[in-house]
């Protein structure tokens, strides 16, 4: 039996996992010393991460569970966040039997926190793009971009520059949470609180989703601010996520145009098989009308990244990791 909190990166493959193992999904707040002793691993999910505040009497009450029960607990983290609350993450990495990561960058930097540090790639759930609804498809080039805290709308705009004097009828799409000068941007259009399966609906008649890894000053303030990281390690929080946008891309069969950053873009992107690698919006505005123009190579790529997806970074795939990871831990108790 294991347990964590119900953030997206636990509940998802705990669909598939229920399936095999004793499984029970608990907030926090609501764990105890009971509890605890009832199971045999405890997986503390990116807790203490972002902004989020612990009581103390709580961290005590966690610190002392690590220490004193049976129990193996082991840190779940998909982002490079460790500073935050008195360095909390941090410390319960250090304290725990072992920690889960989703990439091998990030493992480079929490594996010398506590060297048992496995990987277990996030998956994307297939089913779940299934079941969205299909938009009705527009008589234009859509372009889409997904940016928490809006990287990248300056090149965006500048893509849709390009492709107006090209001749290229389009619709370009940040979705972010922040907010920027329509009048100055005039190519992009923003969209905000927007849920996960209306992403899904939007990427399944979208032609082309832009990855911008490439982070202005004013995106690493908001990192500091927001999510409490250290100024110092802004580059390898960045280099740490996952590849998400890929995979959500390749499921949707929507090409991905992505810089070489964060890295593991640069590991998992063949250029010009599985999608392109861009440095600026005329390498992006090129590949785009060179595949407008050869439907047959569009196409090539797509399958690609649809069938590099399901077969390696589904969620079934990273179920099976967890399954793996849990049967070579029965062994070793």
């Amino acid at each position: 039996k294991f347990t964590s909190s119900t953030r997206k990166r636990t509940f998802e493959p705990h669909k598939y996992l229920k399936e095999y193992l004793n499984i029970e999904l608990r907030h926090w707040p609501r764990v105890d010393q009971a509890f605890i002793d009832s199971c045999d691993v405890v997986i503390i999910q990116r807790l203490g991460g972002l902004n989020e505040e612990i009581s103390e009497d709580f961290i005590e009450n966690i610190f002392n569970w690590i220490s004193n029960s049976s129990t193996h607990f082991y840190y779940d983290l998909d982002d490079y966040i460790i500073t935050p609350q008195n360095e909390l993450p941090k410390r319960l990495i250090q304290k725990s039997k072992g920690a889960i990561v989703t990439t091998e960058a990030l493992k480079s930097h929490i594996s010398k926190l506590n060297s048992n540090t496995v990987v277990i790639e996030n998956g994307v759930d297939y089913e779940r793009f299934l079941r969205s609804p299909v938009w009705v498809k527009r008589e234009v080039l859509k372009i889409a971009c997904f940016s928490l805290a809006g990287a990248g709308f300056e090149v965006l705009n500048d893509l849709g520059h390009l492709l107006t004097d090209s001749g290229i009828r389009h619709e370009i799409n940040l979705f972010s949470s922040e907010t920027f000068d329509t009048d100055q941007y005039p190519y992009v259009n923003l969209k905000k609180n927007v849920s996960l399966d209306e992403l899904f609906s939007e990427l399944k008649t979208t032609d082309y989703l832009i990855n911008w890894g490439e982070h202005s000053a004013d995106y690493i303030d908001k990192l500091v601010d927001q999510y409490g990281i250290d100024r110092n390690d802004e580059e390898d929080f960045i280099n740490s996520k996952s590849g998400l946008k890929y995979y959500n891309a390749a499921a949707s069969h929507t090409i991905l145009l992505s810089t070489s950053s964060p890295e593991a873009y640069s590991e998992i992107v063949r250029d010009g098989e599985n999608g392109f690698i861009i440095s600026d919006a005329k390498m992006a505005h090129d590949f785009i009308l060179r595949l407008e123009s050869n439907i047959d190579e569009k196409e090539k790529v797509l399958n690609e990244a649809f069938q590099d997806t399901i077969s390696m970074y589904s969620l079934n795939s990273t179920s099976r990791k967890y399954l793996d990871f849990f049967n070579d831990l029965e062994i070793s108790l």
